[in-house]
């Protein structure tokens, strides 16, 4: 008996813990939380102080008590879930329909109250146990109503988490289902439990409301949280279209996406092997530094030249300690202008390279347009002036040049026509 009762004080230690936890995140989903693991606590502090008592009266107000805890346990549970999913509720908050759970709950509470004095839920009766003596219990109608309270709490709760995996993206049903998971583990628990009641010499499902707390606990603040954070990062290096490289703060490659990959099949060969000081000198690329550096560089990909716009960036920990290098590489070659739709000056040079047999053909003529004042413009008047000034510029140049003219937009906002 006394291995049972320091299992259950380490819980309930263990629940207050975690409870003050989930209240210091200060969160209005996390607090529901936080109360279900303040009832998961008072729930196994009540049933340790109902084994431990010897006095009939005393073990059924604390029996009453814990089963009170269970209630509120899953009430708030499924306030919880119900704010955690989004679920919409279509009765108002100032509806008394919308406080059901909790009125059930007082009158279910008023019961269990009332029956240390007047058994009307249910009786005890004291067994011998290794030598010690406790107290089963009888039930009556007024309780199997408190159980069927608390399976069908079970049950909306379950059915809501499986309505929103149902309706969710599997890249974020991780969240729902992991608590969805925690919770028919308790139930399997508990059914096992009721099944096996007679082998167990005390009520161990006590436990399991402890558990399924914690376990949503873990579930929406850690794992699944935590989880999500790395796919959504792993996904957003996969997807934002440049090149990404980390390196350590002794050059050694760490991680890098797919495109980097594609740029150098050395990197996902060789992660973590590869000392990039090395590597950048065979492939003319500059040093990494102490500071931040840009740079422009060309490589062959494919048989074709490209030409990339580099960015080495510090990684920097706390007191500004350096740990390392982020390369990001982004592809330039075919870059048009975001105003004009236009080649940028990369483009002009590539057009220049392809057509040179063509343009070596005498005589050669260039027209360069320049927007008189368009930087006195777009401070005075706005970008989106500058911008309109742009677009009309290209306009009037396409229909005097005809479609056959190659157009390109420089740097200092000149456009070229070859």
């Amino acid at each position: 008996m006394l291995i049972y009762r320091i299992l259950f004080l380490i819980v309930a230690i263990v629940d207050f813990i975690i409870a003050l936890e989930i209240y210091r995140k200060n969160e209005e989903h996390s607090r529901k939380v936080g109360h279900a693991m303040c009832f998961a606590m008072s729930t196994t502090l009540f049933y340790l102080f109902a084994i431990s008592s010897k006095d009939y009266f005393w073990n059924s107000v604390f029996s009453s008590l814990y089963f009170i805890s269970i209630d509120f346990i899953l009430v708030f549970l499924l306030r919880f879930v119900l704010e955690f999913t989004k679920f919409q509720i279509k009765i108002e908050k100032t509806h008394p329909l919308y406080y059901i759970d909790f009125i059930i709950a007082g009158m279910d509470t008023f019961v269990l109250i009332l029956n240390p004095f007047k058994e009307i839920a249910l009786s005890y009766y004291p067994v011998k146990v290794l030598g010690v003596t406790v107290y089963k219990y009888t039930t009556f109608a007024l309780y199997r109503c408190h159980l069927l309270f608390c399976y069908i709490l079970l049950a909306l709760i379950l059915s809501i988490l499986v309505r929103k995996c149902m309706v969710t993206p599997v890249f974020y049903i991780g969240k729902y289902l992991y608590i969805a998971a925690s919770i028919g583990l308790v139930v399997l628990l508990n059914i096992f439990y009721l099944i096996g009641e007679r082998y167990f010499v005390l009520d161990i499902s006590v436990l399991f409301y402890s558990i399924s707390a914690f376990l949503i606990y873990v579930s929406v603040f850690y794992y699944s949280t935590r989880k999500l954070l790395n796919s959504t990062r792993g996904l957003l290096m996969e997807n934002i279209g440049w090149a990404i490289a980390f390196f350590d703060f002794e050059n050694a490659l760490i991680d890098c996406n797919q495109k980097m990959v594609e740029i150098f099949p050395e990197f996902g060969k060789k992660k973590g092997e590869i000392d990039f000081q090395t590597f950048a000198k065979k492939q003319n690329l500059p040093k990494l530094t102490s500071g931040d550096r840009m740079f422009e560089w060309k490589h062959i990909c494919a048989g074709e030249e490209h030409i990339f716009n580099c960015e080495y960036t510090c990684l920097k920990a706390r007191h500004e300690e350096n740990i390392g290098k982020m390369l990001v590489m982004r592809d330039i070659t075919y870059t048009k202008d975001s105003v004009t739709g236009l080649d940028l000056s990369p483009g002009l040079y590539r057009y220049m390279e392809n057509h040179k047999e063509e343009l070596l053909v005498y005589p050669i003529q260039l027209l360069v347009v320049n927007v008189n004042s368009l930087g006195v413009i777009n401070n005075a008047l706005g970008h989106e002036k500058g911008n309109y000034v742009m677009m009309n510029t290209v306009d009037v140049m396409r229909k005097v040049l005809g479609d056959t003219t190659y157009l390109a937009r420089m740097d200092d906002g000149s456009v070229i026509a070859v």
